[in-house]
């Protein structure tokens, strides 16, 4: 009786063992299973958030290119090299009616004088000072975002928010070869705005994630409300590790 009991009692031990056993590889199996997938999942998301990165710089980078295109173009018109004041305005103004995110438009002198403009905002002014002047005076320029100063009390910003601007510039050479003056437009930073609302917002709103678009410095020129202006120290060194991005009148 005692020798079946302990028999019993061993079989039970063994089947419970085993039991446990089971059980310990069926986690371990599952456990395995679900971080796998956590991997796959953020190797996805990763993936999901470079793809949209890339669509997103690479609809700005079209559309800066086009400007950028756009003043070269215009800068070696006749009419800005040689024309009369009012004749150099009109060119400017269907310029800036071609694309009406140019905020200003101006024709300055070989000095910094704004002769021409759109709107005949500045016309008179001394911008010489201005980075965007000194830098196209050795060839065509784009710079980076930034507030607008002179034109700030002249042009209002959007939904009451500061006016931001990104500056494209280029010489303007007579025939000859002398310097004529410098042709410089800034656009309005609710360009990109608008291309982030198409790309990046729909997203945003989906998945319930937040994007932010830095500067090199790691400001945040595009992100939540309130968040813009702002400077996160680690979003200052990634931005930097990855390189220039887009940084006055």
């Amino acid at each position: 009786m005692t020798r079946t009991r302990r028999s019993v009692g061993l079989r039970a031990l063994v089947a419970i063992t085993l039991a446990a056993l089971s059980l310990l590889a069926v986690v371990t199996v599952v456990l395995m299973a679900e971080r796998s997938a956590t991997r796959e999942t953020r190797k996805q998301a990763y993936t999901d958030r470079a793809g949209l990165a890339f669509q997103f710089r690479y609809r700005l980078d079209r559309s800066m290119f086009e400007r950028y295109r756009d003043i070269q173009v215009a800068s070696a018109l006749d009419p800005l090299r040689s024309g009369a004041v009012d004749t150099k305005r009109r060119v400017l103004e269907r310029l800036q009616q071609t694309y009406p995110d140019y905020a200003w438009i101006g024709l300055t002198d070989p000095a910094g004088t704004v002769v021409a403009s759109t709107g005949r905002l500045l016309e008179g002014s001394d911008v010489s000072q201005r980075p965007w002047f000194g830098a196209a005076l050795n060839g065509p320029y784009v710079g980076d975002v930034h507030d607008a100063k002179l034109l700030a009390r002249l042009l209002p910003g959007r939904g009451g928010e500061p006016l931001r601007l990104l500056d494209v510039a280029a010489p303007v050479v007579a025939p000859g070869g002398e310097l004529v003056g410098v042709l410089g437009a800034h656009l309005a930073w609710s360009w990109a705005e608008e291309i982030a609302a198409t790309i990046l917002r729909p997203r945003q709103q989906a998945e319930r994630v937040e994007i932010f678009l830095l500067g090199v410095d790691g400001t945040v020129l595009l992100g939540p409300p309130g968040s813009v202006g702002q400077t996160f120290p680690l979003a200052s060194r990634l931005a930097g590790a990855i390189g220039t991005g887009p940084g006055a009148i």
